[in-house]
């Protein structure tokens, strides 16, 4: 009798312990901070890119040196954030699962950097917005898998503005193929600036109506 109470307040003990495992405090000031550097980045890499002053390897190197010091920055920013709120939850270190999802969003976003530019240089510019919305899309839905919560619900939001975007550039581009190279360069402009306004909607202030919620009411997650 003695022996199956040890084991049931092991047991005890261990349910509590992987609970804590996966829980994870959180901070509406990071997605507010991931909004307003989605927003700069999205006005100022086509500023690059549009600019003649420059040349080929000077647009690339601009633009990778724009993505690393506001990226940077930005994961500066929530790392200091995230670790005041683990000291405020009584974490000592991050969690495996922080770890994870951090992971997630960083390999999104350096596979975000490399195709944005790779399409940049290739003539693909108008499907840029497309890919970001899926990368971040899947890697918020992988969040919303974790937590069944708003997360779930935004990446859902995000992967639904990138299919339509995809779907809406494909069918403009291929019902004008007997166009002229500069007709169909200005349809191609058309759609690279639906998609980026589209983006600074849903990726940028997105991510501040996000965080101001989370912020508001902690509920949420």
């Amino acid at each position: 009798m003695e022996k199956e109470k040890v084991l049931a307040k092991i047991e005890q003990i261990n349910s509590i312990l992987v609970d804590k495992e996966k829980m994870i405090p959180i901070s509406g000031k990071i997605f507010i901070i991931w909004g307003v550097a989605i927003s700069i980045v999205i006005f100022l890499i086509p500023y690059i890119f549009e600019n003649q002053n420059f040349s080929i390897n000077q647009k690339l190197f601009y633009s990778l040196i724009s993505f690393i010091v506001i990226f940077g920055i930005t994961f500066i920013f929530e790392y200091f954030i995230v670790k005041k709120e683990n000291t405020k939850a009584g974490f000592k270190e991050f969690t495996k699962l922080q770890k994870d999802i951090e992971t997630t969003y960083i390999l999104s976003v350096i596979i975000g950097v490399i195709l944005t530019l790779a399409l940049a240089i290739t003539g693909g510019s108008f499907f840029i917005f497309s890919i970001w919305f899926f990368l971040i899309g899947m890697a918020y839905y992988s969040t919303g898998i974790m937590f069944k919560s708003i997360f779930k619900t935004y990446a859902i939001v995000l992967i639904g503005a990138g299919t339509l975007l995809t779907i809406y550039g494909i069918i403009l581009i291929t019902s004008n193929l007997n166009l002229t190279y500069q007709e169909r360069s200005l349809i191609h402009k058309d759609i690279f600036l639906i998609g980026k306004y589209l983006t600074l909607v849903v990726l940028g202030f997105g991510h501040i109506i996000l965080g101001l919620i989370i912020q508001k009411d902690k509920k949420v997650v």
